[in-house]
C-alpha cells in the first residue's frame, strides 16, 4: 500500500496496518516510539519524524509516514569479495510486521553497508561489480513497486567497495601488433531503482581501470629483428562504474568530507541487461 495519508486524520488501525501491531495486551500509539536498534549499531525511529525516547507522540506525526524495512551488512574490519545484497535479509523496523516481497514493495528499504571491505573478481567484463543490490525481481516480485511507493536507501559506512584492475594486454610479436588490455571491473552494480547512496564516515567507492595495451615488436630485415614486446601493466583502481537498469534518478550524498569516491562521466554505463552484475 502507498504511504499513509498526508492530510486529514490518522486511525489507530491504519498505524497497525502500516507499521504492525502490538502484543496480545492491545496496541498502544506509545510503542511506536520505541528506538528499533538495526544490527546492533544503528538506532531508528519507525519513520523519519516519528518521534522516539520520552517525546510526546501523536496521530498527526504519523502523516505520510510509511513502513521502513532495514538490514546492516556488518563486516567487522573484514574482506570479501562479490557481495550480493539479500532482500530476504530485511526486518521491518520496530519488528512487528512480517516480510515479503509485497510488504517490501510498500516500503522504505534501508541497507547499511558497515565496516566493510568488498572487492572485485577479474573477468574483463565491466559489469561484474564488487558490491549489487540484487534485481527488482527479488526486492519486489512481481508487484507494482513503483505504484506502491517503495525505495531503497544505500548507507555506505565506513567501508572500502573497489572493483579490480583489467590483465595487460599479451605483447606483438614481429608480424603482430600487441593486444588490447582487458578491461576492469565496477564497484557498485545497480540493478535496482535506488533512491539515493548516503556515505558516512570515510569511505573508498572505485571501479577498476583497465589494463595496459601490450608492446608491439618489430622486424626491420631478415638479419635485424626486434624483441617484442611485453604486456601491459594489469590495471589499477580507477573510477567508479554503475550497472544501472532502469534508474530514474540517483541522489548521491557527502555525508562528510572524509570520502574518496572516484566518477568520471565517461565511465557510467546504463546497461538494459546488467545481467553480469
Amino acid at each position: 500500500m502507498p504511504p499513509l495519508p498526508a492530510t486529514g486524520q490518522i486511525s489507530l488501525g491504519q498505524i497497525q496496518n502500516e507499521f504492525g501491531s502490538g502484543s496480545s495486551g492491545g496496541t498502544r500509539i506509545g510503542q511506536y516510539r520505541n528506538a528499533y536498534s538495526a544490527g546492533g549499531v544503528f538506532d531508528l525511529p519507525f519513520d523519519t519524524g516519528i518521534p522516539t525516547g520520552n517525546v510526546p507522540i501523536a496521530f498527526s506525526q504519523f502523516r505520510g509516514k510509511q513502513l521502513n524495512t532495514v538490514q546492516v551488512i556488518n563486516g567487522g574490519g573484514g574482506t570479501t569479495v562479490r557481495y550480493a545484497i539479500d532482500p530476504n535479509a530485511q526486518i521491518a523496523v520496530g519488528g512487528l510486521r512480517g516480510l515479503n516481497s509485497f510488504v517490501r514493495s510498500t516500503a522504505k528499504n534501508i541497507v547499511y553497508v558497515y565496516n566493510i571491505n568488498i572487492g572485485s573478481s577479474q573477468s574483463g567484463d565491466r559489469r561484474v561489480s564488487a558490491l549489487r543490490t540484487n534485481t527488482t525481481g527479488v526486492w519486489y516480485g512481481g508487484n507494482n513497486y513503483t505504484l506502491n511507493g517503495a525505495s531503497i536507501t544505500l548507507n555506505i559506512v565506513s567501508s572500502s567497495i573497489v572493483g579490480s584492475g583489467g590483465n595487460g594486454g599479451q605483447g606483438g610479436t614481429e608480424s603482430t601488433n600487441g593486444n588490447n588490455g582487458a578491461n576492469g571491473t565496477s564497484a557498485l552494480g545497480l540493478q535496482v531503482p535506488v533512491s539515493a547512496i548516503n556515505l558516512f564516515g570515510s569511505n573508498l567507492i572505485a571501479g577498476g581501470g583497465g589494463g595496459g595495451g601490450g608492446g608491439g615488436s618489430r622486424e626491420d630485415s631478415s638479419e635485424i629483428r626486434r624483441a617484442g614486446g611485453g604486456g601491459g601493466g594489469g590495471g589499477v583502481i580507477g573510477v567508479v562504474v554503475f550497472a544501472v537498469s532502469d534508474i530514474p534518478e540517483l541522489g548521491l550524498s557527502h555525508a562528510t568530507k572524509n570520502n574518496t569516491i572516484l566518477i568520471n562521466r565517461y565511465f557510467i554505463y546504463f546497461l538494459k541487461r546488467p545481467n553480469k552484475c
